[in-house]
């Protein structure tokens, strides 16, 4: 008994010890985030991405007094208002990609930590959200956390950290968010949208995504053959596309996700991928019918992320290409075996994982990026934590919020696949677009973007 209360003990104490040095973690990295775009002159690195930052900010600036006085002088000319319609539309691409790449430099968020052992030490990067769990240290062992110096440079890619452990041969890894993620409740906020084909009407709206910076929505207006895009609060902004299977047409928009600075949709049954500028011009497209690499039997979800860009098809795969079109990798076999996949369709990537709505096998299935399997949840019904027809997801922190179809309601569940709450369709529907930014989700469907936190 003697024994076993001593084991217990020590299992308090490195417990105790593991929390405090998660806590020191926490907080160290966070410091260097928080100070990671400042001006120092210690750090050429820092300041240079502070002086890219701010030279986009002058030029956007600049833009919005070229587009005060653009629209000044098109109020003027009553007479001909749409000899300024292409001043105004390049200022507002060029104001598009200027807030883009402020995103893209302001997004560098990245620490090097350090574990060293007596037997080796290794030093990985890791990205935000990612920080070393020490939990698999037995009871009793010395380990120590150096906090980043202040004399050491900070800059744009990490900080150098430092975690010294004894008779530890292994540690485990840990996604820990750095900022604090707000839950989505399911609190309905506001809407916008009716039936119809005008600027800000919709026939079955059923892809959804927000820019980077959170300022534009991405709609797939379906039954419109076209993409519109709104600001954050519902204010129609521009749109393209009709229908057909030319550059710039759709036959059927499946899905749209925002990345690198372009928007990639899926023209389903056309069995192909199209990107565009975020202002609409075409950009290039791949894909044909079929089964080979980078074929598609109807592309239905996408999602870029770090560089590539991931599609679900009809072929029961995830395919995975550079943001080129160029073909890197693939996996998934037609089935409802374990991994295997009947119907993939919404997909979204976090912290190193894939998230597929395996949509007529009712249930989602989870891959790393190497197609490897790694854990899957959900059966046919109408239950909580059932699934009827999964179509779309988003990952929100360490919850993923499931679009469901057959059960015309969304549904949240932890990473590991557990239930947590759900809405119903009299809010909001369960047709597939689905996207979450700034603490709100943007549901499209039932003709209408539903938005909610």
């Amino acid at each position: 008994m003697a024994a076993d209360g001593h084991t217990d003990d020590k299992k308090e104490r490195t417990a105790s010890r593991i929390a405090n040095i998660k806590h020191e973690v926490r907080r160290g990295l966070q410091s260097c985030l928080f100070r990671v775009l400042e001006p120092m002159e210690e750090d050429t690195h820092s300041n240079m991405c502070s002086v890219k930052v701010e030279a986009r900010r002058q030029e956007l600036e600049a833009l919005a007094a070229d587009q005060g006085e653009a629209e000044r002088k098109c109020h003027l000319q009553s007479d001909d208002p749409e000899s300024y319609s292409a001043d105004l539309t390049r200022i507002f691409a060029a104001k598009v990609n200027h807030m883009t790449r402020i995103a893209e430099l302001t997004a560098m968020r990245e620490a090097v930590v350090t574990v060293t052992t007596v037997e080796h030490s290794k030093s990985v990067r890791l990205p935000v959200g990612v920080l070393v769990d020490l939990s698999g240290v037995e009871p009793g062992v010395s380990m120590l956390w150096s906090p980043p110096s202040q004399s050491l440079k900070i800059t744009c890619f990490g900080v150098r950290a430092v975690v010294e452990q004894s008779r530890t041969e292994t540690a485990a890894e840990e996604r820990v968010s750095l900022s604090e993620v707000v839950p989505i409740e399911g609190v309905f906020l506001r809407q916008w949208g009716l039936i119809g084909s005008g600027e800000g009407e919709f026939r079955r709206p059923t892809a959804i995504c927000v820019s980077g910076d959170g300022e534009a929505v991405f709609v797939g207006d379906l039954g419109n053959n076209r993409i519109q895009v709104f600001e954050r609060d519902g204010s129609f902004a521009r749109q393209w596309g009709s229908h057909g299977t030319g550059q710039g047409q759709f036959d059927y928009v499946a899905d749209v996700a925002v990345g690198a600075g372009e928007v990639f949709v899926c023209d389903f049954t056309a069995h192909r991928v199209q990107v565009f500028g975020v202002d609409g011009s075409f950009a290039r497209q791949w894909g044909r019918e079929g089964s080979g690499q980078g074929d598609f039997d109807g592309p239905r979800g996408v999602t870029v992320s770090n560089g590539e860009v991931l599609v679900s098809d009809y072929n029961a795969r995830i395919q995975v290409f550079g943001v080129d079109g160029t073909f890197l990798r693939q996996w998934g076999t037609r089935g409802s075996g374990e991994g295997q996949l009947h119907r993939p369709a919404g997909l979204a990537v976090s912290g190193g994982e894939v998230f597929v709505c395996d949509e007529w096998n009712d249930r989602v299935v989870v891959f790393g990026l190497d197609g490897s399997f790694v854990r899957q949840w959900g059966t046919r019904g109408s239950g909580e934590g059932q699934l009827k027809r999964p179509l779309g997801m988003a990952v929100n922190g360490d919850e993923v919020i499931v679009t469901c179809f057959g059960n015309d309601r969304v549904q949240v569940f932890r990473l590991d696949g557990s239930f947590v709450r759900q809405w119903d369709g009299a809010a909001g529907g369960g047709d597939g677009g689905i996207a979450v930014s700034g603490g709100e989700v943007f549901l499209a469907t039932k003709h209408r973007v539903q938005v909610f936190q």
